[in-house]
C-alpha cells in the first residue's frame, strides 16, 4: 500500500487526469443523450409543424331527410373516389328531397286557386276594386246567384233537414186522407172518435218519422252555411276592401273547403258518399251533422279596413327566416310545436274548430280522414252527449247508431311555396317575406279555377 500511495505521489499528474478521465466520460455521455433527446423533440415538432401547413383534409357529409336519423359525416384526405361517391349519393339524396318537397306542395295545395282571376296578390285603382266588390258578391251571393260557400256544401251533399213548410204540407194532407177515411166527408162526415184521434195522430207521427228518415238518407250529412256564422264575409262591405282583406277571404274559403273536406273522406266508403241513415247502421255517415265551424284570424290577418289601405295596426316585421332554414319545434307556443310568424319561412298556421254530431264508435275514422285530406291535425277533442230526441223535433234523424257530439280543435298547415304568389305585398310586409323584383302576375298562372 505504501509503494502505491508513494507511487500516486511521484505521479500526481497522472493520477488526476486519469480521475478526470473517469468521471468527465460518464458525464459527457449523460449530458450528450439528454440534448440529444431535446434536439430530436424540438425538430419533430417543426418538422410535425410543417407536416400540419401542407397537409389537406376534406369533410364528406350526406343530408339526413329524416330529422330522426343522423347525417353521415366524414373528414379524411381527399380521395378521388370517395369524393365521386358523397357525390353521387348527395345528388341522390337531394333529388329525393326536390321530389318530396314538390308532393308535399301539390298535396298541400290540393287544386286550390283564386276564386276571380287577376285580384290577387293585389293591385290598386277603380279597376281593382270593381274586382274586390264582385269578388265580395261572389262569396255573399245574391237573389239567384248562391254563394259561393254554397257550392262547397253541395259538393259534399249537405244539407238542412226537411223544410218545415213542405212537412206541414205533407201531414196536413196526410191528416185529411185518414179523418175522412174515418168519418167519411161532405155532409154526412161525423166527428172522430178519442180512439181515432189516438189513431190518426200514431200515424202522423210514423209519417213524419218517415220523412225525416228520407231526407237523411238523401244527404250525407246535416250542414248549411249556416254554421259557418259570421267567420265568413256575410255582406258586400260599402267601402273598398283592401289588398289583405281580400287575401284573408280567400285563404278562409281554402281553409273551408279542406274542413269540408274532410268531412266529406270520413263520409265516403267504397268511393262513393254514404247517407246519414242507412239500412246497416256501419255503413252510414260518420259525421251526421256539423253544428258549428269556426276559426282563428290568421297571424297576417287584418281587421276590417275603412278603405285599400296596407294594414296600418300591425308592426312590420323584421325579415323572414328563409325557406329551407331548419325549424326547431317550439311547444310554448303550441301543442305540436307549430307556429306562425317571420321565424317560420316554411308555412302558415290555421286553426280551426268543429262541433259535430258523430258516430261514437267511429270518430277515429275522421281523424284518419282529416289527416288524408290535407296537413291538417287534430290537436284537442271534447265529448258530450248529443240530444238525439231534441234533434230529433227539429228534424235531424241520425239513425240507430249511437252518436255524441264532437269538439274537435283542427291545426290547418299551408306552405309559403304556393301560398306566397297571393300574397298582397302589406301582408308580405307583416310576415317578412322579401318582394321578388317584378310581382306582376306572379299569381296568375292556373287561375281560374274554383279552388
Amino acid at each position: 500500500m505504501k509503494n502505491v500511495l508513494a507511487w500516486c505521489k511521484a505521479h500526481l499528474l497522472v493520477v488526476i487526469c486519469s480521475a478526470l478521465v473517469l468521471i468527465i466520460v460518464p458525464t459527457a455521455f449523460v449530458l450528450s443523450s439528454i440534448w440529444n433527446k431535446s434536439i430530436h423533440t424540438k425538430r419533430q415538432a417543426e418538422v410535425e409543424a410543417a407536416l400540419t401547413k401542407v397537409k389537406i383534409s376534406t369533410a364528406y357529409a350526406l343530408p339526413s331527410l329524416d330529422p330522426s336519423i343522423p347525417a353521415v359525416t366524414l373528414t379524411d384526405a381527399p380521395n378521388e373516389q370517395v369524393t365521386k361517391f358523397f357525390k353521387a349519393e348527395k345528388e341522390k339524396i337531394l333529388a329525393q328531397a326536390a321530389g318530396v318537397v314538390k308532393k308535399a306542395e301539390v298535396f298541400n295545395r290540393r287544386g286550390h286557386r283564386a276564386l276571380m282571376e287577376g285580384l290577387l296578390p293585389g293591385g290598386r285603382g277603380p279597376d281593382a276594386q270593381a274586382k274586390a266588390r264582385a269578388f265580395a258578391e261572389m262569396l255573399v251571393g245574391g237573389p239567384g246567384t248562391p254563394a259561393a260557400y254554397q257550392a262547397l256544401f253541395q259538393e259534399i251533399k249537405a244539407g238542412e233537414p226537411r223544410d218545415p213548410n213542405l212537412l206541414a204540407t205533407v201531414l196536413g194532407d196526410a191528416y185529411m186522407r185518414l179523418k175522412i177515411a174515418k168519418t167519411g166527408e161532405g155532409s154526412s162526415a161525423r166527428a172522430l172518435t178519442p180512439e181515432e184521434s189516438v189513431e190518426i195522430t200514431k200515424a202522423l207521427k210514423e209519417i213524419r218519422l218517415g220523412q225525416y228518415q228520407g231526407r237523411a238518407r238523401e244527404l250525407s250529412v246535416y250542414a248549411g252555411t249556416g254554421v259557418l256564422g259570421n267567420n265568413i264575409l256575410l255582406a258586400v262591405p260599402k267601402a273598398p276592401p283592401s289588398n289583405s282583406e281580400v287575401f284573408a277571404w280567400q285563404a278562409d274559403y281554402w281553409l273551408i273547403d279542406d274542413l269540408l273536406k274532410a268531412v266529406a273522406a270520413a263520409n265516403t266508403m267504397g268511393g262513393r258518399s254514404t247517407t246519414i241513415d242507412s239500412l246497416d247502421p256501419a255503413s252510414g255517415s260518420v259525421v251526421k251533422r256539423i253544428q258549428q265551424i269556426t276559426f282563428e284570424r290568421a297571424v297576417w290577418q287584418p281587421k276590417a279596413s275603412t278603405g285599400n289601405e296596407p294594414l296600418a295596426t300591425e308592426e312590420a316585421a323584421d325579415a323572414a327566416a328563409p325557406a329551407d332554414a331548419q325549424l326547431t319545434p317550439d311547444f310554448k307556443q303550441s301543442i305540436s310545436g307549430r307556429f306562425s310568424g317571420p321565424s317560420n319561412g316554411v308555412y302558415d298556421i290555421r286553426y280551426a274548430y268543429m262541433s259535430m254530431v258523430v258516430s261514437s264508435g267511429r270518430l277515429p275514422q275522421f281523424f284518419d280522414a282529416v289527416a288524408r285530406t290535407n296537413f291538417m291535425t287534430i290537436v284537442d277533442v271534447d265529448l258530450k252527449e248529443a240530444d238525439v230526441y231534441g234533434d230529433l223535433e227539429r228534424g235531424y234523424y241520425y239513425g240507430d247508431e249511437p252518436v255524441v257530439v264532437a269538439m274537435v280543435a283542427i291545426e290547418a298547415v299551408y306552405l309559403r311555396s304556393w301560398t306566397t304568389p297571393y300574397m298582397p305585398s302589406e301582408v308580405k310586409k307583416h310576415l317578412g317575406v322579401a318582394e321578388p323584383a317584378s310581382a306582376e302576375g306572379a299569381a296568375s298562372e292556373g287561375e281560374g279555377g274554383k279552388k
